[in-house]
């Protein structure tokens, strides 16, 4: 189902919702009661009160940005490419390529912002559906949710039956089946992070916490924040790491209400998105300093030289972190507890994505002149296990999504003007 301009066809804040917001339990048939109530709609006319979005069980096996709410990277149990992998173009997915995808239930979502193509029917800007397994591999787009302003294409998250997706200004949860809106609020913007009946994101205001089930805003801390990059949850503390020069800092917020834990300056500038294991918060500079912070108080646990300017978040799995520099030419393995580097290998190239993390195979993807590889290598050693190439160049390496038995990616053609999802299978 191709679905479109969902804000055109919004319906009245429901009789039930109002009062449930107003927390009262009758509204009298007065004019004045009625007064009152439409003042109070209009009051809130940016959050959309439609329908309770039916948060159940998380998705699998990759449904949000870094794959969890901690943003690891990490999804132990699935398998690798087999060694006879191809490249197969599942769908053009916009100009200026910048997300991965949210993998669920064998559908792709993808936010996308295809406004400067021009090239065909399909410009628009908001969040693709995209059915992996499609018999006709010509359509596989299963609905589209349109925003009428330009959204910035950023990955959505998925639990159960919804998308939570920053479709322009704010986050909205749609129905994972065709795309139709459950509520909408224009809070946030950046990929949410969605823990329990919680949906955290982030905006110059700070830290945001919604209520997954009806959107309504539960919390924004008190600390307003510098050009925020992305945030990581844990079950009582929200990571979050803020970029713009001087200004940007690691902050660690009470996810109970939204109070600052503390403040860590030393990052600096970043704005690669904040990862965490439950012990620190791990984020990287644009200099290529990875920082390792002590989640409980703030205080330093080590920093490491990545080797290159970085706008990636490393990824960290049974005790190892994972970084490679965005700009440098190596990638390397170290202790999380120390920062002890556990090996280091030399890649060669201009750039790399941010490390993808099985039991088995540490995966990243690099971009040269000649094309687009995927590598993977051995988690213990960083031994080579195999490589794969891409069909095409692209100009921004993105972090590829893993499936079982195969792994997504992004890259952007320079001869048709348009990036594509490739499946490598």
């Amino acid at each position: 189902m191709d679905r479109q301009g969902t804000h055109a066809n919004m319906v009245p804040t429901s009789r039930r919702t109002v009062l449930r917001v107003l927390g009262i339990g009758t509204v009298a048939g007065t004019a004045g009661c009625v007064g009152s109530v439409n003042e109070f709609l209009e009051s809130v006319q940016p959050h959309d009160y439609r329908r309770d979005a039916p948060v159940d069980d998380p998705s699998a096996p990759w449904p949000t940005l870094g794959a969890n709410p901690q943003r690891t990277g990490a999804v132990r149990d699935l398998d690798a490419p087999p060694g006879d992998s191809f490249t197969r173009e599942l769908t053009p997915v916009g100009l200026y390529p910048q997300a991965q995808p949210a993998v669920a239930g064998g559908t792709a979502y993808i936010g996308v912002d295809r406004r400067t193509t021009a090239h065909d029917d399909t410009e628009f800007s908001g969040v693709v559906a995209i059915d992996l397994d499609a018999e006709h591999p010509s359509q596989p787009v299963s609905w589209r949710a349109q925003d009428e302003e330009a959204s910035p294409p950023l990955t959505p998250s998925v639990r159960g039956r919804v998308v939570f997706a920053p479709v322009g200004h704010g986050i909205s949860a749609l129905d994972a089946r065709d795309g139709s809106l459950y509520w909408r609020n224009a809070v946030g913007g950046l990929t949410p992070a969605v823990v329990g009946d919680d949906c955290l994101t982030a905006d110059s205001d700070g830290a945001i916490a919604l209520n997954a089930v009806t959107g309504e805003t539960r919390w924004t801390s008190e600390q307003t924040v510098a050009a925020p990059a992305g945030l990581a949850v844990v079950d009582d503390a929200v990571a979050l790491a803020c970029g713009d020069g001087g200004d940007g800092a690691l902050y660690c917020f009470e996810r109970a209400d939204g109070t600052t834990r503390w403040r860590y300056d030393a990052v600096g500038e970043s704005y690669a998105t904040a990862i965490t294991d439950g012990e620190r918060a791990y984020a990287v500079n644009t200099d290529g300093i990875l920082h390792a912070v002590e989640l409980a108080n703030g205080k330093q646990a080590w920093t490491y030289d990545s080797g290159g300017s970085s706008y990636e978040r490393p990824t960290v799995m049974d005790g190892t972190v994972y970084v490679a520099s965005t700009n440098g030419e190596q990638i390397a393995a170290l202790d999380a507890a120390s920062g002890e580097q556990r090996w280091m290998r030399h890649i060669g190239v201009g750039s790399s994505s941010a490390p993808v993390l099985t039991a088995e195979t540490v995966f990243f993807t690099t971009s040269t002149q000649d094309g687009k590889r995927l590598f993977e290598l051995d988690p213990v050693d960083g031994t080579e296990h195999r490589r794969h190439e891409v069909p095409e160049n692209d100009y921004k390496s993105i972090q590829p999504v893993i499936g079982d038995g195969v792994v997504y990616l992004v890259a952007e053609s320079p001869h048709r003007f348009q990036s594509c999802l490739y499946a490598v299978q």
